[in-house]
């Protein structure tokens, strides 16, 4: 029984472990989407000006309305990332994950569960975290895919009206 206790509270420890790293997976995942933004924020920056500037020429037009529109997409699927995912999974009384523990009464807060107890929670914690941090990671993934192409079609209408007015 001492070996089981001691087993329970090493696998207790990697599993803590275990979620302050995934945590930090997700702040990693939140502070690449920031920079994402940033990017996004510049090529609707350059729009805007390309817009204002006007142009005469429908290819480089339709290119900026093309990468006006990949731009707004790529900006969504970012969105998209940033809703929390909350499992309903989390066990009532579990004092890892915070939507039980907004939940629980004070008293109940006061008082440790038992070690096999906690163990069970904090890697319920775990592997809910886990599927955060890759559903994030998914939608960070096609939103970097979506802004590269617009990127891409928005330095291809400045090249194209480049070469327009220099013909």
């Amino acid at each position: 029984m001492a070996y089981r206790a001691e087993a329970l509270r090493q696998d207790l420890s990697i599993g803590l472990h275990t979620v302050t790293e995934i945590n930090q997976s997700i702040r990693y995942a939140d502070t690449k989407a920031g920079a994402l933004a940033a990017v996004q924020a510049l090529a609707v920056t350059v729009l805007a000006n390309r817009s204002a500037a006007g142009t005469a020429d429908l290819a480089p037009a339709l290119l900026f309305a093309l990468g006006l529109v990949l731009v707004m997409a790529s900006a969504a699927l970012l969105v998209a990332g940033q809703f929390p995912r909350l499992s309903n999974k989390t066990a009532p009384g579990s004092r890892n994950a915070f939507p039980a523990l907004a939940m629980m009464p004070p008293l109940s807060v006061q008082t440790a569960p038992s070690l096999a107890r906690q163990h069970q929670q904090v890697w319920q914690q775990a592997a809910d975290l886990a599927n955060i941090a890759m559903t994030k990671y998914r939608w960070l993934h096609r939103a970097t895919v979506g802004t590269f192409l617009a990127l891409a079609t928005v330095l291809l209408g400045l090249g194209m009206t480049a070469w327009f007015t220099q013909r």
